[in-house]
Parts: structure tokens; C-alpha cells; sequence
């Protein structure tokens, strides 16, 4: 996070925001108990002012998701539906990340996973167990063996985590009561344990632990084996 900017107390430290301007304010959660209406220098209390200037200096935070194909996805997504209507959890889209929550620019991303892309073509990989845990975002989820192709994609984008790589889909976030959780992760444990996911590309997303799950969004795709 960047360092919070200084600010004397009693001197007009930061432009309030004009009308036109308002919405940005509100979706990250920020409160302007002044508001000037012609977007006059108007002077706030040394919180706000940090909170407003952190909120602009902080870069914007991606994700690099290996996704499975189409048939799978949509496989996998139905998955994900049954969990959340029975435990009331939310709704996401599938995905094996590589690489999560960097503030990389999104040029290098992008250009990582077309470079990756284009030397590594489409795999099969089996479910290798259902398992669970008390992570937020690991609450249940299907783990996969580091097969050659996801080491290369993981030495490739993030290789610095290397060490502690676990690829795995998540089919639920969130607590649930563990008797339940169990049930459904023994349930699952047969139906998925050595079942084939296709993963067919790499893509660039806008997600994070601080992002809302809702507004998680895919910025560039890039289609494995392309350039073999």
C-alpha cells in the first residue's frame, strides 16, 4: 500500500471531489463529510484525506487463472451452483490460479501469458482428491497433481511461489458448518476423483482478496498452444 500523504491539520490538503466525480468515491467506501457542490477547496479531516489519497495511489491488483474449456467450465460452474444453493455461498467463476494478486502492470501480464501460451498446449489433468480447509477462498475444493505442463505454467508466470504451488479449483468460498461441508466433500470425493478437466488458456483477470467477487473480471485471454 502506498505511505499516506501528509497533510498540516487545519490547511486544505486535497480537492473534494466534484458531482461528476461522486460515484468513484462511494464504491471504494469513502466518506467526504464535506462536499463542496461546485468542487471548491474545502478542508477535511486528516482521515479522510488519507483515505481518498491511498484509494488513488494504490495500483490495481490482478491474477493469472489457467481455465478450463468451454464443456468443463460449464461442468464445473454447475458445481459451483449446487454448493452455493445449498450452503447460500457466493457464485464464481472456476479456475486453477497461477499466479494471484500481483500489482504487475497488466503489459506484462499479458505478455507473460501469450509468452507461455504460445509453448504450451492445451492438457488433460485429473481431479486428484476433494478436499477442504478453513480458507476463505479454499473452503472446498478440487486438488490436482503438479503435472509437467502446470509446473512449466508456474515457473513461467510465478516462480517465485514455486515451493508452495498447490493447484486446485475452488467449488466453494466462504465458512460453512464443517458436518454438512463433510458430507458434500465426501459426496463429491467420489463423483470427481479421477475425472479429466481440459484446460485450454491462460487469462489476465481483474480479482483479489480486496476485490469484490462480483466485480472480477477477465482483461486478456490467451488460448494454450496457439504458436506450436
Amino acid at each position: 500500500m502506498a505511505a499516506p500523504l501528509r497533510a498540516l491539520s487545519g490547511t486544505p490538503a486535497c480537492k473534494t471531489a466534484s458531482p461528476l466525480s461522486r460515484p468513484f468515491f462511494q464504491l471504494n467506501g469513502m466518506s467526504l463529510p464535506f462536499y463542496g457542490a461546485l468542487g471548491i477547496n474545502i478542508t477535511n479531516t486528516r482521515a479522510d484525506v488519507q483515505q481518498v489519497c491511498e484509494a488513488l495511489m494504490s495500483p490495481p491488483i490482478h491474477s493469472i487463472w489457467l481455465m478450463p474449456s468451454a464443456e468443463d467450465g460449464a461442468f464445473l460452474s454447475g458445481l459451483v451452483a449446487d454448493l452455493a444453493g445449498r450452503f447460500g455461498t457466493p457464485l464464481f467463476t472456476p479456475h486453477l490460479t497461477v499466479r494471484g494478486d500481483t500489482d504487475l502492470p497488466v503489459a506484462a501480464l499479458e505478455a507473460g501469458i501469450a509468452e507461455a501460451a504460445a509453448t504450451i498446449p492445451a492438457f488433460r489433468e485429473a481431479v486428484a482428491a476433494i478436499e477442504t480447509s478453513d480458507g476463505y477462498f479454499r473452503s472446498f475444493y478440487a486438488r490436482f497433481r503438479i503435472s509437467a505442463p502446470l509446473e512449466q505454467l508456474k515457473q513461467r508466470l510465478d516462480s517465485e511461489m514455486a515451493d508452495s504451488f498447490m493447484p486446485h479449483v475452488s467449488l466453494l468460498y466462504g465458512p460453512v458448518a464443517p458436518a454438512p461441508k463433510a458430507s458434500a466433500a465426501a459426496e463429491f470425493q467420489r463423483m470427481l476423483t479421477g475425472r479429466a478437466i481440459t484446460f485450454d488458456r491462460l487469462c489476465v483477470v481483474r480479482s483479489g482478496q480486496d476485490i469484490p467477487i462480483s466485480e472480477w473480471a477477465v482483461i486478456e485471454t490467451a488460448q494454450l498452444g496457439k504458436g506450436i
